[in-house]
């Protein structure tokens, strides 16, 4: 029996089995690359989302701003309080100047906190002129009409102006 086994084993020269390597991590399979695909657009959707919100969130304000300063004229038609609509326009900026422009606006009062406004607008627009000047800090200390109708016009229409012109844009947009 012995030389049965001898003999097979020289017919037929059998070598142990080898098996293949392991798979790698690489190349993915096709559900990875496809999983990765959709994080990827997610991903970017999700970008794509946040920008366009924010983006919105600079427009609406300026739009609210603007709003809120026509109700205020419109009371004003009603009421005439001069120093009223003058002392809430004034509080109208600030809100704005605070969460859109910088902190430091808070502080600012007579002279510098016109300049701050004209420092603000692009350089292509126009200085505030001298009647809003006065209608911004003089006005809202005293009772007396300081300017005529149209010149309260004037400077009404001077601060939509400046609305719509300044540099600012939202500091801290929730999202």
């Amino acid at each position: 029996m012995d030389n049965i086994a001898d003999m097979n084993e020289k017919l037929l020269p059998l070598k142990d089995f080898h098996l293949p390597p392991e798979p790698g991590i690489w190349p993915l399979a096709p559900g990875w690359w496809a999983l990765l695909a959709l994080l990827l657009l997610s991903s970017a959707l999700l970008v794509w989302l946040r920008h366009r919100h924010r983006q919105k969130a600079r427009r609406d304000y300026r739009k609210e701003a603007k709003l809120r300063l026509a109700t205020l004229i419109d009371t004003y038609r009603q009421d005439n309080n001069l120093q009223g609509l003058s002392m809430q326009v004034n509080q109208l900026l600030k809100q704005i100047c605070l969460s859109a422009i910088s902190p430091k606006a808070a502080r600012l009062i007579d002279d510098a906190w016109v300049e701050f406004l004209n420092q603000q607008l692009n350089p292509s627009s126009t200085s505030l002129q001298h009647n809003t000047h006065i209608f911004l800090v003089k006005q809202p200390y005293t009772t007396n009409a300081l300017l005529t109708p149209d010149q309260t016009d004037s400077s009404l229409a001077d601060i939509k102006n400046w609305l719509e012109q300044h540099r600012g844009e939202l500091l801290n947009v929730d999202l």
